[in-house]
């Protein structure tokens, strides 16, 4: 059975290349339900990752078919995209997301959006989660004020938070802040998702018209550090997600630092891979402010 997102960005592609990626499809267990990207290198060497295995393709699309590519996924109104196409991405709907990239183009020392594309990379939702009763117990055993979920990109932070709504939302009065659209293709029906808000400006609106028990935020940059301090002012707790290998990784960058001394999460947990399958770590707030040597909350 084919995945909408996929089917969807099948269509999108030149036909000898759709072709090519549903002849490896056919022949894998698991199909496209396993698929996790599809990544196009215009003149280079494109590949796409099923179940975490990195499958190079023979067909590579021209700087004109990646174009008309863009043009096809935008409906043809490239410039509606704009805003998402200069931070990098284009949401597509059923939890796809594309990334773009190509020659940045300023403005007066403003990036106003790309040409040229090169590259894209097409993310699909996973909806099996292999650790999934794990995050689901730690989760259970009570995360106080909240839990950051960190791992290296593509390792299944948003998977993660994926399988954390879809057990909160039949519980709790959860609002999802769903900045690139990842969510959209989640069987939440309980649930309020603001897709496509800015995290800051999701956060305000979620506390100010929805009034949650928890509130999601997939992947934390600085800019959401003052809309957090609303959320733990009025006692709400709170599920992010941040880029990270270890513990001492979010210490160190000046999007998570502040947070984490500020007391917003209590309970970290480490997501990674290697040959044994995946592997959780959690962390408590009391060892990693150890890290840092300040002490208790």
């Amino acid at each position: 059975m084919e995945k909408i997102g996929v089917k969807r960005v099948l269509g999108f592609l030149p036909p000898a290349m759709s072709l090519e990626i549903k002849s490896i499809l056919f022949g894998r267990l698991g199909g496209d339900e396993e698929l996790g990207e599809i990544r196009l290198i215009s003149g280079g060497k494109c590949s796409m990752i099923h179940k975490r295995e990195t499958l190079f393709l023979s067909y590579s699309p021209s700087e004109e078919e990646m174009e008309e590519i863009l043009v096809k996924i935008c409906s043809g109104g490239v410039y509606a995209y704009r805003d998402t196409i200069k931070n990098g991405y284009i949401p597509m709907g059923d939890g796809v997301r594309v990334g773009v990239a190509g020659t940045a183009r300023y403005d007066e020392g403003r990036l106003v959006g790309i040409s040229r594309v090169s590259s894209m990379i097409f993310r699909f939702p996973l909806f099996h989660c292999d650790f999934g009763e794990e995050i689901l117990k730690i989760y259970r055993r009570g995360i106080g004020r909240g839990m950051l979920i960190y791992s290296p990109p593509a390792v299944g932070k948003t998977t993660a938070l994926r399988t954390l709504a879809e057990a909160i939302s039949g519980e709790k009065r959860l609002c999802i802040i769903d900045e690139r659209g990842e969510f959209s293709c989640a069987g939440l029906p309980s649930a309020v998702v603001l897709s496509g808000y800015g995290k800051a400006l999701g956060i305000e609106i979620a506390l100010r018209t929805h009034s949650p028990e928890i509130i999601m935020v997939d992947e934390l940059s600085s800019t959401e550090a003052s809309a957090l301090t609303g959320v733990l002012g009025v006692g709400i707790p709170i599920i992010a997600t941040a880029h990270g290998g270890r513990v001492e990784d979010l210490l160190s960058r000046a999007s998570t630092r502040p947070l984490i001394l500020a007391g917003f999460f209590d309970v970290f947990v480490g997501i990674s891979y290697g040959a044994k399958g995946y592997k959780l770590k959690r962390t408590p707030l009391s060892r990693v402010k150890e890290l840092v040597g300040v002490g208790e909350a």
